[in-house]
């Protein structure tokens, strides 16, 4: 499973269609925290959520530059445990 469009248009206006990186075009919507099966068990509510993605275009994508944009496991946590207080 991948973004919804709901997810990828609010990251589309949010960063101005531009890459988060290097201002290029957005191509690819990035999982922050990786997009597995365990984290899907961990945290379904924030795995595909907006903030677990970020917009890059397809090189900064491809670089390894994404690894700056993980997010630390006590984070998630705490993002899990707020959104489904709220209802996901």
């Amino acid at each position: 499973m991948t973004f919804s469009p709901d997810v990828r248009e609010a990251i589309f206006i949010a960063q101005n269609g531009r890459c988060m990186e290097c201002a290029g075009p957005i191509q690819d919507f990035h999982h922050k925290a990786p997009n597995t099966k365990l984290n899907r068990k961990l945290y379904p509510a924030v795995i595909n959520s907006v903030f677990n993605c970020v917009g890059l275009c397809r090189a900064c994508h491809d670089s390894s530059a994404i690894h700056k944009y993980k997010i630390p496991e006590g984070v998630l946590k705490v993002w899990e445990e707020a959104l489904q207080q709220q209802g996901g």
